[in-house]
């Protein structure tokens, strides 16, 4: 198979990834939008059972050799090419995947999942306490997982990695840290200022009338 044949057969996988993930980020959004209150813990079922399927997909050894085998027909992954980009992402996830056994991405899974509708009713009710233990337990997932990644400099280096790569957690600190005053300074002057009069938007309005002008704006602007 030449190097051509590879790439597209590393494509073709890569996009069965992708489309895995979109199902689970799909079940998670309903989850938080439409999903009746009590089924967190068929929908945590479910996104197990997907996270599995991925998990299975994203660390195949056939994909791990298929990724290794185009890397060694690129002279260099460093290269400011988009087909070194694109193998050199690939490998950079296939690596990550691999590093975190199925039995603990399953249970981080099933953990949020179950933690999500505890959040909902903690909020609902201001009972931080009843949300407590999901939160400890997600933490000492996390952290668990974050251990996976050793040698670093500090355990959230790891976590952040998977958001912004090759980002430290000691370079966050020291962003936020030249931001905070500023973020102060601005908000106490937002305090301290005239604050806008924003009673319209807490008022009721008639329904007729808002679909009509619904309908204008949809005319004025043709969609």
């Amino acid at each position: 198979m030449g190097t051509e044949q590879k790439l597209q057969e590393l494509r073709l996988r890569e996009q069965e990834i992708a489309t895995l993930g979109g199902v689970q980020a799909l079940l998670d959004w309903d989850q938080q939008v439409n999903m009746p209150v009590g089924g967190a813990e068929d929908r945590a079922n479910h996104m197990a059972i997907i996270g599995s399927i991925l998990h299975d997909r994203s660390t195949s050894p056939e994909l791990g050799q298929l990724i290794a085998d185009v890397a060694a027909d690129i002279p260099d992954l460093e290269a400011d090419d988009p087909i070194a980009r694109e193998v050199k992402v690939a490998k950079r996830d296939y690596d990550h995947a691999t590093r975190i056994p199925k039995e603990k991405m399953i249970a981080f899974i099933m953990t949020t999942s179950a933690a999500h509708e505890a959040w909902v009713k903690a909020r609902r009710e201001n009972d931080f306490p009843f949300f407590q233990p999901h939160l400890e337990h997600i933490v000492e997932l996390l952290r668990e997982i974050a251990e996976l990644f050793k040698p670093y400099d500090h355990p959230y280096d790891a976590l952040l990695d998977q958001y912004e790569p090759g980002m430290k957690t000691a370079e966050v600190q020291a962003i936020f840290s030249a931001l905070r005053p500023r973020q102060v300074e601005l908000l106490n002057k937002i305090a301290n200022s005239e604050q806008v009069d924003n009673q319209f938007i807490k008022q009721l309005y008639d329904f007729d009338l808002q679909r009509k002008m619904s309908e204008y704006v949809s005319r004025l602007f043709g969609y």
